[in-house]
């Protein structure tokens, strides 16, 4: 019995000693500081401005339409000097203020304006500044797959060959119409020449169909199925 006492008061000193521990340790926790939504709309403001160069490409511009589609936004397109310009502003921005509680809420409302940018960018057909705008997004949320499919698509689009209509050549002994066309292959850039006829396959196109009489032709994009796009002669 004295064994049993023995054990049993061994193990409520230590269970005191243990709560004593914990206890102290709790008291010397730092409390996260409080948000101050002052602070945020600063850093928000900030982080707005550093993905100036990228998102005033999707607004109205008094220069005359736009380069997307529809005639929408900015009449010119991104370049790489602006990407950079903007990549570098904004990791700057997220390693300083993701450390505090003002700046990890600032950085959560900027992420709902880099959405909204990478869909605008999408409905435009700014392929590369939907890209670009994704890189922001994954900056933000490193591994997310949100986007995934939307990079997919800007890729595919970014890749599909670009077409010269050079001529048509009609064989009336097979009646059958040829056109001969130069196709560019991105992104090595590489020319190529060729002749086909409607229905035929080549280089990741399918010949649909001429317009008119030999006015141009529509061209399918294998890469992403039923996309027809036009070709007219010169």
């Amino acid at each position: 019995m004295a064994v049993v006492k023995r054990s049993s008061l061994w193990f409520v000193v230590a269970s005191l000693f243990v709560s004593f521990v914990l206890a102290g340790c709790e008291k010397h926790e730092t409390p996260p500081e409080p948000v101050s939504e002052e602070l945020v709309q600063t850093i928000l403001a900030e982080l707005r401005q550093a993905i100036n160069p990228l998102s005033v490409l999707v607004q109205p511009s008094p220069e005359g339409p736009g380069v997307g589609e529809g005639d929408r936004g900015a009449p010119y397109g991104l370049t790489k000097e602006m990407q950079t310009q903007a990549m570098e502003a904004i990791k700057a921005a997220v390693e300083v203020h993701q450390k505090t509680s003002s700046g990890r809420e600032a950085l959560s409302l900027f992420t709902h304006d880099v959405i909204a940018l990478a869909k605008e960018a999408q409905s435009q057909k700014r392929w590369k500044l939907a890209l670009a705008a994704i890189d922001v997004y994954e900056l933000l949320h490193p591994g997310n797959p949100r986007f995934m499919r939307l990079r997919e698509q800007a890729t595919a689009e970014l890749e599909r060959p670009r077409v010269v209509l050079l001529g048509f050549f009609d064989d009336n002994v097979q009646a059958d119409t040829y056109v001969f066309l130069q196709v560019t292959l991105p992104p090595s850039n590489e020319v190529k020449k060729v002749h086909v006829r409607p229905g035929e396959e080549f280089l990741g196109l399918r010949f649909v169909d001429i317009i008119g009489k030999n006015k141009g032709i529509i061209l399918e994009y294998l890469r992403v199925p039923g996309e027809n796009f036009k070709v007219m002669g010169l």
